[in-house]
């Protein structure tokens, strides 16, 4: 597979999705130490708490599900994630970033702007949804046919298989 190197943008845009989703695994966390179903400030109802035997497990896993998506934005821009099959990737960032962003929306639907905390779910919900949509394009245009550069050089990442070493490297012109 052919992986371009990643400019300061893609590299932002991951970062920044990385870091929506090391806050979810934080709020997540904190309800687990809670042992409540929900969200700081939007606590599930009585009823959904009483679906629950172990709430602290559920949230402790989603807090890990969260630790996991960051770690999935972060490998779009490393060369160890460029060893990756890109069908697997694509595959992978797509879901969560439907999934990711559908839940980001509801929570920007459901905030309560007269929370303190709506400082904190606002930008953060924001963020998650323009990350990860640019996290997936920027994966999917430098996963595919590399693109030339300013200097119509290409930088790309090369993986040899045969001893599972990799590197960046600019390819040579064929010239005939």
């Amino acid at each position: 597979m052919i992986l371009t190197r990643p400019g300061r943008a893609d590299i932002a845009a991951a970062a920044a999705a990385a870091m929506t989703m090391l806050v979810y695994a934080a709020q997540k966390a904190y309800m687990a130490a809670e042992g409540k179903i929900g969200m700081p400030g939007h606590v599930a109802s009585a009823a959904v708490q009483a679906r629950f035997e172990h709430a602290g497990l559920a949230q402790a896993a989603n807090a890990g599900l969260g630790v996991a998506a960051a770690l999935l934005a972060l490998a779009t821009v490393t060369r160890r994630g460029g060893l990756l099959p890109r069908w697997a990737m694509l595959g992978t960032l797509a879901v969560a970033a439907v999934m990711l962003e559908t839940g980001a929306l509801v929570t920007l639907w459901r905030v309560d702007y007269g929370s303190p905390l709506a400082a904190l779910e606002i930008p953060v919900g924001v963020a998650q949804v323009v990350s990860w949509t640019a996290v997936v394009i920027s994966y999917y245009r430098r996963s595919g046919t590399a693109y030339p550069g300013i200097d119509g050089q290409r930088t790309v990442m090369t993986t040899d298989a045969s001893s599972a070493s990799h590197e960046w490297s600019t390819p040579r012109s064929h010239s005939t």
